[in-house]
């Protein structure tokens, strides 16, 4: 029941893309549905956000606006990222990934295999845990309401790593967005270590997140510095090729963003 009504949302979506602002007839006729149930549909896609109402018409809502925006951007960042963390796979070995916001949602976008590639794949675009991934860490240590909302729970305990206390998190977050670097250690998966690094905009929005999968009987204190220096080298490459325009104030804003992330690698705790 569920699939048939996200095949009606989507339907709806895509004939008031394709024709513009329709009544509530109009749709019904061209979705093949009920009247009774398309207004059903159309009240709860409203509430949503997804649609909004015109006079008698049904037009695009603000969510489904910010839904076009964030696909349009994620996939211009991954195109513009592809190449240098492609490069990061093969330099350092393990699995690299792109991770990407969408509303409350936080989900890889693209993945680079390295030689010694983890055997557990998660599904882009499968929302990952705000709390206990590295990336998800990332997004909320730099998003106040993403934040908020993972704060409030509930926090599940996927690994006896996890960290499940909404006060330590919190302390977690507030490190996280000093330090500008993120590590999961064994907090989603038993035996594996996520690093992962903001890509910020020149007026300090986080866009996407840069990320490293590692196995943990393979790391040691200095081959995670050197993960975390080799990741943050591609990392800042990714936002200075992001600058669309970029000047010597951009450039340097960027360069003093690079210098704090490296300082942070002194302080990054021991496994």
């Amino acid at each position: 029941m569920e699939t048939v009504r996200f095949k009606r949302i989507i339907d709806v979506l895509e004939q008031i893309i394709e024709r513009g602002p329709q009544s509530l007839s109009q749709i019904s006729n061209r979705v093949s549905i009920p009247t009774s149930s398309t207004h059903d549909l159309l009240k709860a896609m409203t509430l949503a956000g997804m649609l909004q109402v015109s006079g008698k018409d049904y037009e695009l809502g603000p969510s489904t606006y910010r839904l076009a925006f964030d696909i349009q951007d994620s996939f211009s960042i991954t195109n513009i990222a592809t190449s240098e963390l492609d490069k990061l796979a093969q330099r350092v070995g393990f699995d690299v990934y792109l991770a990407v916001r969408s509303g409350i949602h936080v989900m890889y976008a693209a993945r680079f295999r390295g030689n010694e590639g983890i055997k557990v794949t998660i599904p882009l675009g499968q929302s990952l845990y705000c709390h206990a991934t590295a990336v998800g860490k990332t997004f909320a240590a730099f998003d106040p309401i993403l934040q908020k909302s993972v704060l409030a729970g509930p926090l599940k305990k996927i690994t006896p790593k996890t960290i499940v206390d909404p006060k330590a998190l919190e302390r977690e977050f507030n490190r996280i967005k000093t330090h500008k670097i993120s590590i999961s250690n064994e907090e989603s998966l038993t035996g594996i270590i996520g690093i992962s690094l903001p890509i910020m905009s020149a007026d300090g929005r986080i866009l996407a997140a840069s990320h490293v999968s590692a196995f943990k009987d393979k790391m040691s204190n200095a081959r995670m510095k050197e993960l975390c220096f080799e990741l943050n080298e591609a990392t800042t490459q990714i936002e200075l090729l992001l600058a669309s325009s970029p000047t010597t104030k951009r450039s340097s804003k960027i360069e003093e963003s690079r210098l704090r992330n490296f300082n942070s690698l002194t302080s990054v705790k021991n496994l």
